[in-house]
């Protein structure tokens, strides 16, 4: 709901006043995506489970040898990136729950 009310005063003083009223009713949020990152979205099996199946593609015994090599996913020389860890599940909350874009 919008209304408002334009007064000419002499030849340059113009007064407009305006009221406009927005409303909004039933946005129901379902997953809050802001808080993806926080503890409450952490599924600690699922991302121990995430970290050793990139460990294991790489040929790693540990998070810090799969970042300096990792023969398993890049023959070619390079690291373990945040990416191969993403594709074994480690991922945002929003994959896991189909939410997003």
């Amino acid at each position: 709901m919008n209304i408002g009310v334009q007064h000419q005063f002499g030849h340059n003083t113009v007064l407009s006043v305006d009221y406009v009223r927005n409303v909004g009713l039933h946005y129901l949020l379902g997953v809050d995506t802001n808080r993806v990152g926080s503890a409450s979205f952490l599924n600690v099996p699922n991302a121990q489970a995430a970290v050793t199946a990139t460990l294991s593609a790489c040929g790693a015994a540990s998070i810090d040898a799969a970042i300096a090599a990792c023969p398993g996913l890049h023959p070619t020389g390079g690291g373990a990136t945040i990416s191969d860890f993403a594709s074994n599940g480690l991922d945002s909350g929003q994959s896991s729950t189909s939410q997003g874009g």
